[in-house]
């Protein structure tokens, strides 16, 4: 396959309809971002290796030459974004009583009496269909963290009243949200759920404001056991949400649907 140089590239894109040089513009555009956020994550690591043996005593070889991405990086980035395009259906909050339930002033008893009866008790599937289950640690996301290692102190001063009025969107995201990736770089075996909700904030006597969440439900799971919730966490901005999804690849419904055809075809013919 012949590969044009950039500026020809440039040239011709002119030739395609405005909507296909949009899109094409919005994807790279996207991609780009995505690939300087793995650059600078790989650059962190690298430089935190160094300090850990330096600081053990341990001989350090230095990178002359500027870390470079692979060629699977720059695919996995594309793919990313390009799924997340696909994938992507905005939610308006006001239209659905259920996820403006706990909307205003939400204490935290009240939060912690949600989790129990509406998330902790019964079953939420996802897409895929796949239990998700909620238990006694799952609360702590209700509060900030306090620690060097991350862990969340369950006081009532460290609750977090923002992720008690998101409570709901938990459930909706789950079970709904097509937009489920894979972390392929973690111990456990971690899946990322986004939902991305819009939110109408009335400004002054005639103009509407829109503010969009976009949030990410975390899950994971033990070898023969099922998904367990972990955290939820809200953002205004795509580029934080990309902050968590970079390392991470799509995981399609459709396929896996697809995967399940086939091996429950293949134990009827067998």
């Amino acid at each position: 396959m012949e590969i044009y140089p950039s500026s020809t590239f440039i040239r011709n894109l002119r030739l395609f309809s405005e909507r296909t040089q949009e899109l094409t513009d919005r994807i790279f555009s996207l991609a780009l971002q995505v690939l300087f956020l793995k650059y600078k994550r790989k650059r962190e690591e690298y430089e935190t290796t160094l300090a850990i043996r330096k600081r053990k005593g341990k001989k350090i070889k230095l990178i002359t030459k500027p870390l470079l991405l692979k060629e699977k990086d720059i695919s996995n980035a594309i793919s990313l974004v390009d799924f997340h395009i696909k994938t992507m259906e905005e939610i308006d909050v006001k239209a659905n009583e259920d996820l403006t339930k706990l909307f205003g002033t939400v204490s935290l008893e009240t939060a912690l009496k949600y989790y129990d009866e509406f998330l902790k008790k019964g079953s939420i599937k996802d897409a895929m269909g796949r239990e998700v289950i909620f238990d006694e640690n799952g609360k702590l996301f209700l509060y900030k963290e306090h620690t060097e290692e991350g862990r969340h102190i369950a006081l009532p001063e460290n609750y977090v009243e923002p992720r008690g009025r998101r409570l709901p969107w938990i459930k909706s995201v789950l079970s709904e949200t097509r937009q489920i990736y894979k972390d392929v770089e973690s111990y456990w075996e971690t899946f990322l759920y986004v939902g991305i909700f819009n939110i109408k904030i009335n400004v002054g006597t005639t103009f509407e404001e829109i503010q969009k969440n976009y949030f990410l439900v975390v899950t994971r799971k033990e070898k023969g056991k099922p998904l367990r919730f972990v955290t939820a966490y809200f953002m205004e901005s795509q580029l934080d949400l990309f902050k968590h999804l970079e390392r991470a690849y799509p995981v399609s419904v459709e396929q896996q649907e697809c995967l399940k055809l086939l091996n429950k075809n293949s134990l009827t013919s067998g």
